[in-house]
C-alpha cells in the first residue's frame, strides 16, 4: 500500500503492478479481485482487467466468481473470463465452495441451485449455509437443522445457535 492505493510487488520488493487500487486481494489461480474506485473487478498477473470493475462485490468461488450486481444489488456467478454463468437474480447467495449446490435467497426463503442455475432444493428455509461434505445447516422458524443434498433432513430443526467458529469455517 502506498498513499492509500494498493498494488503488487514481487518477492524482491519490485513493483510489478502499479499502486492504483482501492483494495487488492491475493492472487488465486492467476487472478486477483481488486476494487477500483467504487467497483470490483478481476485482474490477471499482468495487471490488466479480465473483468472490468462493475460489481459491488466479488467472491472467489473456486472455478467461478460470485458477484453482486452494482445496479440491482442481486447476486449471480460469472466465469473466470467474465462471462455470465448464472444471472444475478438472487437477493442473497453464498458460494458453491467446490460443492454441487449453493444456497440462494429467492423471495423471502433460501433454497439451493446447481452450477447451471437450476433450483435443486426449493426455497423453504429462513436461512441456509453452503454444503460441506454433503451436509448443510438450514434454519426454519428460528431452529437450526441439517439437510443432505436431496433436501432431506439429517437432523430436524431443533437447535437455537451455531458456534461462531463453525459458522466462519462454513462461509
Amino acid at each position: 500500500m502506498k498513499d492509500t492505493k494498493w498494488g503488487y510487488i514481487d518477492l524482491e520488493g519490485k513493483v510489478v503492478i502499479n499502486y492504483q487500487f482501492d483494495e487488492a486481494r491475493s492472487f488465486k489461480n492467476g487472478h486477483a479481485i481488486v476494487k477500483f474506485e467504487e467497483y470490483y473487478g478481476i485482474i490477471g498477473k499482468d495487471g490488466k482487467f479480465i473483468v472490468n470493475p462493475q460489481y459491488s462485490q466479488i467472491i472467489n468461488d473456486f472455478d467461478k466468481f460470485l458477484v453482486k450486481d452494482a445496479q440491482t444489488e442481486n447476486w449471480g456467478w460469472i466465469k473466470i473470463n467474465g462471462k455470465m454463468l448464472i444471472r444475478a437474480t438472487y437477493s442473497n447467495a453464498y458460494p458453491f465452495n467446490g460443492q454441487n449446490l449453493a444456497p440462494v435467497k429467492i423471495g423471502t426463503k433460501f433454497g439451493y441451485i446447481n452450477s447451471g442455475g437450476k433450483i435443486n432444493i426449493n426455497p423453504q428455509y429462513d436461512f441456509a449455509l453452503p454444503f460441506n461434505y454433503g451436509i448443510a445447516f438450514v434454519t426454519v422458524n428460528g431452529k437450526i437443522g441439517l439437510i443432505n443434498e436431496k433436501g432431506e433432513y439429517i437432523c430436524n430443526p431443533q437447535f437455537t445457535d451455531l458456534s461462531n467458529d463453525l459458522f466462519n469455517k462454513l462461509v
